[in-house]
């Protein structure tokens, strides 16, 4: 048996047709237990083992809560090696605690990078780490397979596999079609951005109107959800709503005129539906969506944020083909 580690929707997501393809049981941790459950439930998967909620924890406590529960189950579940996706505490801890037990171990989305371990903090540090402790680094581009050797990464142990959002989206996208293209929507919960999310909220209340309705699925964290209440709630044309299942997740983004996000996962699935989307952040650690020609970094202030989607809210740009 060969385990999988998931712990946060977009864990869920890029690993269900590795999951799928190759078998894999499946753990869900304690960061988003829900919000991870519902995303497999959404890829036709559900889990096999799970551990305590750790919501609202410090980042050393929910660490050393995964490596301790991902631990104990390594010794019950013997599995035969441990797959782990991308840069969350789910996955360093998964990965760490594969490590000390002497459990192979296996990262997918392995090689990204924005250079700055700062930015984002502390998934630029995780992957970074995971990708060291790996046995297999399955990264999904050749950019991505560039920064590992350039790491010192042996090349025995790293594979271009491509990148299974794409599967994901076309999996969960063909079943309905799209909707009308208007709208804005919008999602933002970094924890480099929590100092950024009031003039996140200042720039979408200036964008919404009659002929761009917002709608910001609000993450459940209580320091996004905070602010962004009290900044936006009653504004007019601004809808905030609980979390989306991810096929209406999806649905909304294919039919958005444009999409403001901070979060790495969106980034892909809009490069892959061909919608508009500002990324609210100074540096991506996924630069080939930038290739796109839909995809753009905009940062976090107010000003440029609203000049930038009027912009391409009045003349949206058209993919040029570049993100596969």
């Amino acid at each position: 048996m060969i385990l999988a580690i998931v712990g946060t929707r977009p864990e869920a997501i890029k690993l269900a047709p590795v999951i799928h393809a190759a078998g894999l049981s499946v753990l869900v941790t304690g960061q988003h237990p829900e919000l991870a459950e519902a995303a497999l439930a959404a890829m036709d998967l559900t889990a096999d083992h799970r551990l305590d909620p750790i919501r609202g924890a410090p980042l050393e406590e929910a660490l050393r809560r995964t490596m301790a529960g991902v631990g104990e189950a390594l010794v019950a579940l013997r599995p035969r090696a441990v797959v782990v996706h991308g840069d969350t505490t789910s996955a360093f801890g998964g990965a760490l605690a594969a490590r000390y037990a002497g459990v192979p171990l296996a990262h997918v989305e392995a090689g990204l990078r924005t250079g700055d371990e700062r930015a984002p903090f502390p998934e630029e540090m995780h992957r970074r780490l995971i990708d060291a402790m790996s046995d297999r680094c399955w990264a999904p581009t050749p950019l991505a397979r560039d920064h590992l050797l350039r790491e010192g990464v042996h090349p025995s142990k790293v594979i271009v596999t491509g990148n299974p959002i794409v599967d994901a989206v076309r999996r969960i996208a063909g079943r309905r079609p799209p909707g009308p293209g208007r709208g804005v929507l919008v999602t933002a919960h970094r924890r480099e951005n929590l100092a950024a999310l009031g003039a996140i909220c200042e720039a979408v209340a200036e964008l919404a109107g009659p002929d761009t309705p917002v709608c910001w699925p609000v993450h459940p964290n209580p320091a996004v959800e905070r602010v962004v209440r009290e900044r936006l709630g009653g504004v007019p044309h601004v809808s905030l709503v609980a979390p989306l299942p991810y096929p209406e997740l999806l649905q909304r983004l294919a039919g958005a005129a444009l999409a403001l996000t901070d979060s790495g996962g969106l980034q892909e699935e809009a490069a892959v539906l061909g919608t508009p989307t500002l990324v609210l952040r100074d540096a991506t650690e996924r630069p080939e969506v930038l290739a796109t020609g839909v995809v753009a970094l905009v940062g976090t202030e107010r000003g440029g944020i609203v000049a930038r989607a009027r912009a391409w809210l009045r003349d949206p740009p058209q993919p040029n083909g570049g993100a596969e």
